[in-house]
């Protein structure tokens, strides 16, 4: 249910996610070896989202969330409010929550950084002239999805 949930949540965005089961089963071990869990909400017996919960420092963190509309989103949130804890959502600067949640603030950490060593080797063997490591990256059709723990 969590494979087919993501698959479609992944459809709306441009990143290229290669994600199978055996992938959620590894997620499902690493969040419950960091004392979190997967809680999902489910409306007419279909998984309509899914959120990683992490405790830390005396607040929930949401590492990942995926859900088909506001309202199941909204709905899982909810749920997590019955912990009494202050909230934090980790997603993608280009998932605008602040349509859903106005009141929310944002704040922008850098997830990955990018590093081109050769450059002459680089475009030799990709047959491109590029001399930055920015430039190397935006060669990808669709950006890249890097999970650095899995």
């Amino acid at each position: 249910d969590l494979l087919a949930l993501y698959k479609k949540f992944i459809k709306h965005f441009d990143g290229t996610i290669r994600r199978d089961l055996e992938d959620f089963k590894r997620l499902s071990l690493e969040i419950t070896a960091q004392g979190g869990k997967i809680i999902g909400f489910i409306n007419n017996n279909v998984l309509e989202a899914y959120a990683c919960i992490l405790f830390e420092n005396g607040k929930v963190i949401i590492d990942e969330v995926v859900y088909l509309n506001a309202n199941a989103l909204l709905k899982i949130l909810n749920s997590i409010t019955s912990i009494n804890k202050p909230i934090e959502i980790r997603v993608s600067p280009k998932e605008n929550l602040k349509k859903i949640l106005p009141l929310a603030s944002v704040e922008n950490d850098v997830y990955t950084f990018v590093r081109l060593n050769d450059s002459k080797l680089f475009n030799e063997l990709y047959k491109v002239n590029v001399s930055t490591a920015k430039e190397a990256f935006l060669l990808a059709e669709k950006s890249l999805w890097i999970r650095e723990n899995q």
